[in-house]
């Protein structure tokens, strides 16, 4: 057995083939809750290890509703943005914005604010056009998250930092004239009218 190791390793010695004794590859290390990571901050990972969500170093707005319509006019909508575990944010925010744009092109509310915001992988500096001639990545992806997703934000909100909003927006919908956002004073999870102004912190996957 012996002779057979020693006659492996003369032969990859004369083929010129490097060795490697590491199995272990950089980029399946699980990264750690507060992290900067890929253009936010890690605040969740998943017992797989491998992926998790990153919250944005900052609000996308302090105060913003979460419907682009009024009840004061044309009426509340059902967007049937009902999902509201974690990883769904993503899809109720790419059915609040498809639906609510139909009804005002230049609307302005908690899921379209999440869904514009770009940024480099340092979290700080905003992605320009510029971009695409330069090694930096921008990060486009991000999301209203989701009732649960939010939840998971709150606990960990002494470590992302900058939560400082009585209360901030899910993209978990209840019905025709609520959704769901959770008071970032005491925890609780409160339906409320969409018309209703609160905080928006955009999130993204890895």
């Amino acid at each position: 057995m012996r002779n057979n190791v020693l006659k492996l390793l003369v032969v990859y010695l004369l083929m010129g083939t490097p060795l490697s004794f590491s199995t272990v590859q950089a980029s399946q290390t699980p990264k750690s809750i507060g992290e900067v990571y890929q253009g936010g901050i890690v605040f969740y990972i998943a017992p797989n290890g491998k992926h998790g969500l990153i919250a944005a170093l900052t609000d996308q707005s302090g105060s913003v509703p979460w419907s682009n319509v009024s009840v004061f006019n044309s009426g509340y909508k059902v967007t049937e943005a009902t999902r509201d575990g974690v990883y769904e944010g993503a899809k109720n925010t790419e059915i609040i914005v498809k639906k609510q744009l139909s009804d005002n092109r230049s609307g302005y509310f908690a899921a379209i604010v999440a869904a514009n915001y770009k940024v480099q992988g340092n979290g700080v500096t905003p992605c320009t056009v510029t971009n695409s001639h330069t090694n930096e990545t921008c990060y486009e992806d991000w999301y209203l998250p989701s009732k649960e997703e939010l939840n998971l934000l709150y606990r960990q909100r002494a470590v992302v930092g900058g939560l400082d909003k009585p209360g901030y927006w899910s993209s978990t919908e209840d019905n025709s004239i609520y959704a769901d956002y959770q008071d970032f004073n005491n925890g609780s999870k409160v339906n409320y009218n969409k018309d209703y102004a609160l905080g928006v912190r955009a999130i993204r996957a890895f």
